[in-house]
């Protein structure tokens, strides 16, 4: 109960500090929870960065933010084997507004980047329907 009263706590400092219509940057999310080893993370790596090469053509487009983690459900209490180890892997697209991120969704870059997406999962070995994606502001402070 302690960490959920800090995290309470938090909230209200930045809520009374920062409303959410100064909020300017938007990001289009992908969140891939099971990847299998840490040479399929570097696949996906460098796929991910050339995708976001080819995203630049988009006006408004900034850049991209990757997070790796070990996941979270592996049971695996020996450190030394990390045979059975997964891990979770998120990408933020970063707009420089939701009216830009909104106009992605139709553009003609888009498509061509949504292409080389399936291609770059199918060589990963990913499958597109274990992929969860998503739309959230972004603030900085």
């Amino acid at each position: 109960m302690q960490v959920v009263r800090y995290f309470i706590r938090l909230a209200t400092i930045h809520d009374s500090s920062r409303s959410a219509a100064t909020t300017t940057k938007a990001a289009s999310i992908l969140q891939l929870t099971n990847v299998e080893s840490m040479d399929t993370v570097t696949k996906l790596d460098t796929k991910m960065n050339v995708m976001t090469t080819l995203m630049r053509e988009h006006e408004g487009f900034e850049y991209t933010t990757r997070y790796v983690s070990e996941n979270r459900n592996n049971n695996n209490n020996n450190k030394e084997d990390t045979s059975n180890d997964s891990y979770e892997y998120e990408l933020y697209f970063i707009f420089d507004s939701l009216p830009s991120l909104e106009t992605w969704k139709t553009s003609t870059a888009r498509d061509i980047v949504h292409a080389y997406y399936l291609e770059a999962l199918d060589d990963c070995g990913v499958d597109e329907t274990s992929v969860k994606g998503g739309t959230r502001l972004v603030d900085t402070w």
